[in-house]
């Protein structure tokens, strides 16, 4: 995978053929770790193995599978990547992004659709035990703020409100 990364990654560069060296680095850095492992020479890892490090197994399913470096044989440089590149670019892109504002839901507990503020909690080794109802209930369905009407924030913040009144909203 670093491999593949890195000769991705540079594929269009000036010096993209200096990448064999990279290569012929990681490709000897894995022998020799399977050669200390083994305690072979890395003759014999590269007889044994081949020049790509083939290694075939059974998984526990029973399926042979192998696994093998994925070498490069040229790294001729190709001199229209940038050109192509380019007009990838100046294509038009659609950005896809969660537009939904947590201050537009509803009252997490009466859900009454105005007037939001947004209840925090700390983390959880901040908070001290025993815990305000409210917090449970975070705590409970994993989240660290939660959209709250004033109202229902001015009596969460008294802790006026018990625990399956916070909770009841769930069941709705």
């Amino acid at each position: 995978q670093v491999l593949r990364g890195l000769v991705n990654n540079n594929q269009g560069c000036r010096n993209y053929y200096d990448m064999h060296r990279i290569q012929y680095i990681i490709q000897y850095s894995i022998a020799y770790t399977i050669a200390r492992k083994c305690d072979i020479s890395l003759k014999k890892v590269f007889k044994k193995y081949h020049s790509q490090l083939i290694y075939s197994y059974t998984n526990d399913k029973g399926k042979d599978k192998t696994i093998k470096l994925a070498l490069h044989s040229s790294f001729k440089r190709d001199k229209t990547f940038f050109s192509q590149w380019l007009s990838k670019i100046k294509q038009d892109v659609e950005y896809r992004y969660r537009d939904t504002n947590p201050l537009k839901r509803n009252c997490y507990i009466c859900g009454n659709p105005q007037h939001h503020v947004m209840f925090h909690r700390r983390r959880i080794s901040s908070l001290h035990m025993p815990y305000s109802h409210i917090i449970k209930e975070m705590i409970r369905i994993n989240r660290r703020q939660i959209c709250l009407c004033r109202e229902c924030f001015i009596k969460v913040s008294q802790n006026l409100l018990e625990y399956n009144q916070i909770a009841k909203r769930k069941l709705t």
